[in-house]
């Protein structure tokens, strides 16, 4: 008598009861859960921004957006006929909304010029080196070892793309729907001067410009490493991208601090 070779089928496991599983909501229904997710969801474009309850709020982070662009001198227009003899079509743009949620409880809202990268079409040199975690990891080895006299600073550059300069006249870009100088705004085609976050050169020209700064000021760059930098009198700096890690010792930060209470 031969066997059977097919497998019987194997019944599903029932499913647990829907009151013994606890949510992420912490035990709201359904609909409340989802209507808190909508509501604290960021809006995507410019026109779900006006459509949601905080536009008032969207519309202010935007002006105070481009008045730092503008202050900080981040391009210059060009005229018809310049905008006419470009060679390669100019990049557009967007906005990007972010709410952050301060430790006191208190919300803001952020608006975020960003260059469409996916439109970018002409551009040079991108690669910017990454700060290694194999040395990250030394660093915090050395800290722990000799904690009593070394000290460590963690910053974040918030800013940091919207520092370098553009050596390249080429890089022209739209603005978006939005931008508080007008209703024609979308039109006008731009020059940059100064990167843009989403721009693909930034992370570069940002590299290039904070090396320069602190080679500037007597840091030497490691060639196994060149994101770890150290100055002459012990003091340790690592580039992650825009992030900054401090490393010095206990008679630096004396002094620094011995120099700022002088009158």
């Amino acid at each position: 008598m031969k066997k059977s070779s097919q497998v019987p089928p194997v019944s599903p496991a029932p499913a647990p009861p829907i009151g013994s599983c606890v949510t992420r909501s912490q035990g709201k229904t359904s609909t409340q859960a989802l209507t808190a997710s909508a509501a604290t969801e960021d809006p995507y474009t410019y026109a779900e921004a006006m459509e949601s309850p905080q536009r008032d709020y969207w519309k202010q982070a935007m002006v105070e957006e481009s008045t730092s662009i503008l202050l900080n001198n981040t391009f210059s227009t060009l005229n018809s006929q310049e905008a006419q003899q470009l060679q390669v079509m100019p990049t557009g743009s967007k906005w990007v909304y972010m709410t952050k949620h301060n430790p006191d409880g208190t919300t803001r809202y952020n608006a975020r010029l960003i260059i469409k990268r996916y439109e970018q079409m002409d551009f040079g040199e991108t690669y910017a080196p990454v700060g290694k975690l194999t040395t990250f990891g030394y660093l915090i080895s050395l800290i722990g070892k000799y904690g009593t006299r070394w000290n460590m600073d963690h910053l974040h550059v918030y800013t940091a793309f919207l520092n370098p300069k553009i050596d390249d006249d080429d890089i022209c870009m739209t603005l978006p729907e939005g931008w508080p100088e007008g209703s024609n705004s979308s039109k006008i085609v731009l020059s940059l001067r100064i990167a843009l976050d989403g721009l693909t050169q930034a992370p570069q020209l940002w590299h290039d410009d904070i090396n320069a700064v602190l080679l500037s000021l007597g840091f030497t760059q490691f060639s196994a490493d060149p994101n770890l930098h150290l100055s002459t009198d012990g003091n340790v700096i690592f580039l992650y991208v825009d992030d900054v890690s401090m490393s010095y010792t206990v008679t630096a930060n004396k002094a620094a601090i011995e120099v700022n209470m002088k009158p």
